[in-house]
């Protein structure tokens, strides 16, 4: 709130008229923006963990590959 407006609206009977400090508290705290923490159902949970065991898998088999081929070259050497 960076300009002063002046106070337009009535309150009921009893109430304090508002404060500038109003319009603050109306707004929110400063940086309170979070992101919302988001809440897998089941089958995305395990979409997710298939996913992440075919890639271990394939890394694996990457692996295991990699490793056969090193000890077929060794075979031909003797």
């Amino acid at each position: 709130v960076l300009e002063w407006q002046p106070r337009t609206g009535k309150r009921s009977v009893g109430r304090p008229p508002t404060r500038w400090t109003d319009d603050i508290k109306q707004q929110g705290p400063a940086g309170h923006k979070r992101h919302k923490t988001v809440k897998l159902g089941p089958t995305a949970r395990q979409d997710r963990a298939n996913s992440l065991q075919k890639t271990y898998n394939i890394y694996l088999n990457i692996k295991i590959r990699r490793f056969l081929a090193s000890v077929e070259s060794l075979n031909y050497h003797i």
